[in-house]
């Protein structure tokens, strides 16, 4: 088991741009404590189900042993690798391209209010966050936005090549949940507490995430995929 690889794939997942923007809407709804309990118990929820039904499914497969086994495994870090390199040009060189012209035209001097506001509306699920309401809404948005990813994907597979019993997947995937949502769970904490203090660093903290967010995907698209093609390849027999 690559305990590094494991538990650096739940870090990637704590700096999900998309999380930190609904936390931070959510911190600005009123009862923000009911409303991130409710994304966290969706986000929770979402990771220990499917984790778990993956793992077991796929890890008691019998179709394959021994040397053919490896061989799909490895094709699969393969496969992973390669999808995220390719993600991660296609961040580079297109995914900022449209966000990047609407800010330019949003700063022309004859540019309407319209232009300027439309681009700092919310959309997708920030923008169903900002109208969610109560618990429930928010734990479906917290499943909607944790339905598993391709860095979830490659943490199961360590599950997976490890072959543990139930029991021990259910508490890695435990253990993993905890690193990849500590933005919800120290936000719902201190916002006990301090709750105007809260908002404003989540607030600063997504402000900056914005500002970078296509280098960060691509980074961290572009880290997991070499990752995880080298790894591939060292397998193949």
């Amino acid at each position: 088991m690559n305990w590094l690889g494991f538990y650096g794939l739940a870090l990637f997942a704590a700096v999900y741009p998309v999380l930190l923007a609904i936390v931070a809407l959510l911190l600005t709804r009123p009862r923000p404590i009911v409303l991130l309990a409710g994304l966290l118990t969706g986000a929770f929820l979402t990771t220990m189900i499917a984790g778990v039904v993956i793992v077991s499914v796929l890890g008691s497969t019998d179709a394959l042993s021994g040397s053919n086994k490896a061989t799909v495994r490895a094709w699969v870090n393969i496969g992973i690798g390669v999808i995220l390199i390719a993600g991660t040009v296609y961040i580079l060189l297109n995914g900022g391209q449209r966000p990047l012209f609407r800010r330019k035209r949003s700063k022309s001097p004859d540019t309407g209010e319209t232009g300027t506001t439309s681009s700092k509306e919310p959309s997708g699920w920030s923008k169903r966050a900002g109208a969610a309401d109560s618990f429930w809404a928010a734990a479906i948005i917290g499943v909607a936005i944790d339905l598993p990813s391709v860095w979830f994907l490659a943490a199961l597979k360590y599950l997976i090549d490890a072959e543990f019993s139930v029991a021990v997947v259910f508490l890695l995937l435990l253990s993993y949940a905890v690193i990849a949502y500590i933005s919800i769970e120290l936000s719902l904490l201190f916002s006990i507490k301090w709750p105007a203090q809260t908002q404003r660093v989540v607030q600063s903290a997504n402000n900056w995430l914005k500002g970078h967010q296509r280098l960060i995907a691509a980074g961290i698209a572009g880290f997991i995929g070499i990752w995880q093609l080298s790894l591939g390849i060292s397998k193949l027999p």
